[in-house]
């Protein structure tokens, strides 16, 4: 579902990955975006399930996953000529075998994670086999998984790659943006395989160079600049507020917003201080960075990251979090340590902060040891300072009130209660709460811009479908007429894919 059909120009958003394949890539905006989430593949062929590991060696994940999905050279070194083949078992069309790298580029991953916790299964020491990963038995130091470099390179991702001391004649993970991509001139005559049967890659838009495009991108802002007035001019909502709790990626004003599928915090699609990218981006790290992830510890259950994404989705998207800002003047350079971000005191329901807590009870957790709080442990050791939240907090009363620093206060009478779960497609019951507690006056010097504010989600969905008309007749103005010499066809073919580099 992600792999574009050929590699082409790709307009990478500014804070993703694999920004070095703009000019000619297999994988589009939002897998680069997501390489280092488990959006792509799911929690368990996350590498870092034992842990959060030291930034030099995930880099080198990152790298070799934006080479996996975005390079085109690495089509051919497909592993099955037939790709799902039903006379072959096992056979795929996703899966690599035998790619030369470069042999220093194997020994520096090595050494740079060798001191860091991974999971590999025993006999084949491959990441593929073992989808289940226990830490108490099965994470271990890389030096204690491979011997060194080579072993490594060849056996972590199931004979994909080959340790190549012959650098001359071997491919690369790694290269700077906005420089040509070395494996354009290595072993050029080696061919990529046909298509898979029944593939007939979509060459439309192959021919595009990435000025050019980015030229004609231009152009179709500007035309979509001028369309902005059919979603949000003229329509009504009383709920309409202006979102007091301030950061780089809230709203002005809450007003309805168009999430994607696959994005938490839809619940709040009709009235929300969150924007559609922050609603994808609450279970990354892309917000905040990854000292302040939940998982810090490694992967929690289900039910327990559920309840941090309700609670971070509300934090981001519900305008009644303003309401509790802990700072009157915001950032006022009188009052030390004042913001325009944190809160304080707001009720939330106590079954809902016990169900919580009994959710998480078992799962590994980080926290400073004598406030509780997650904000004030930005740094996590694993060995010395995970533990279970049952070890940290006596009960969902304490969890609530000091995990997010004294932002919530354990309400046992209901009624004047917040929640942070409701489902989609429902109205906020938060609407009903405390309705004579005033949200506080704006942050000095923060001027609220309300246009698009009384826009009812039903009719900005109906614009939208005018437009998106609209915006198809312009895609011409991208992808017609201009050339590229390297525009090939990916053979690597997964969900998320590009028919063509």
């Amino acid at each position: 579902s992600h792999t574009k059909d050929v590699s082409s120009p790709t307009a990478f958003v500014h804070q993703s990955a694999c920004r070095q394949y703009s000019d000619n890539a297999c994988c589009n905006a939002e897998t680069a975006l997501n390489v280092h989430t488990d959006t792509l593949y799911g929690a368990e062929y996350k590498w870092d399930r034992c842990g959060p590991m030291g930034a030099k060696c995930q880099a080198h994940f990152v790298a070799e996953a934006c080479f996996y999905e975005c390079d085109h050279h690495a089509g051919k070194y497909r592993m099955y000529e037939g790709c799902e083949d039903k006379d072959v078992e096992g056979s795929n069309s996703w899966q690599m075998l035998g790619m030369p790298i470069k042999a220093t580029e194997c020994d520096t991953f090595y050494e740079d994670c060798k001191d860091d916790l991974f999971c590999a299964e025993d006999s084949s020491k491959s990441f593929f086999d073992l989808p289940t990963c226990d830490f108490a038995t099965q994470c271990r130091k890389f030096s204690n998984i491979y011997s060194g470099g080579k072993e490594m390179c060849e056996k972590l991702w199931d004979g994909a790659f080959k340790y190549e001391t012959n650098e001359q004649h071997a491919y690369t993970w790694s290269f700077k943006e906005g420089s040509e991509n070395p494996n354009n001139k290595v072993l050029t005559a080696v061919p990529h395989p046909e298509p898979c049967p029944g593939f007939d890659p979509d060459a439309a838009g192959c021919h595009t160079t990435l000025t050019d495009m980015n030229q004609r991108i231009d152009l179709v802002s500007e035309k979509v600049d001028d369309l902005e007035s059919l979603v949000f001019d003229g329509a009504e909502d009383e709920d309409c507020e202006v979102c007091h709790l301030r950061n780089s990626h809230t709203k002005d004003v809450s007003s309805p917003t168009a999430f994607v599928h696959q994005s938490a915090c839809r619940q709040y699609s009709d009235n929300a201080c969150c924007n559609a990218e922050t609603a994808l981006n609450v279970h990354t790290d892309t917000l905040y960075g990854a000292e302040y992830k939940w998982d810090r510890c490694g992967p929690m259950g289900a039910k327990c990251q559920a309840h941090f994404v309700a609670e971070a989705c509300f934090y981001e998207c519900d305008h009644h979090a303003g309401k509790y800002r802990m700072y009157e003047g915001c950032e006022d350079k009188d009052v030390e340590g004042s913001n325009s971000w944190q809160m304080l005191g707001m009720p939330i329901k106590a079954t809902e902060c016990d169900t919580f807590y009994e959710d998480c009870k078992d799962d590994l957790f980080c926290a400073e040891d004598s406030s509780k709080s997650f904000f004030d442990l930005p740094t996590c050791d694993f060995a010395t300072q995970c533990r279970k939240f049952s070890n940290i907090y006596s009960g969902g009363k304490e969890m609530c009130e000091k995990l997010w620093d004294g932002a919530f206060k354990y309400e046992t009478n209901e009624q004047h209660a917040y929640t942070w779960s409701f489902k989609e497609g429902s109205e906020n019951p938060n609407n009903k709460v405390l309705t004579a507690v005033p949200h506080p006056e704006p942050c000095p010097g923060f001027d609220p811009d309300a246009a698009g504010c009384h826009t009812t989600l039903t009719d900005m969905n109906q614009r939208i479908d005018l437009v998106s008309e609209k915006v198809d007749d312009l895609e011409s103005l991208v992808f017609d007429g201009a050339e590229d010499e390297d525009c090939e066809v990916c053979h690597l073919r997964n969900s998320h894919t590009k028919d063509v580099s």
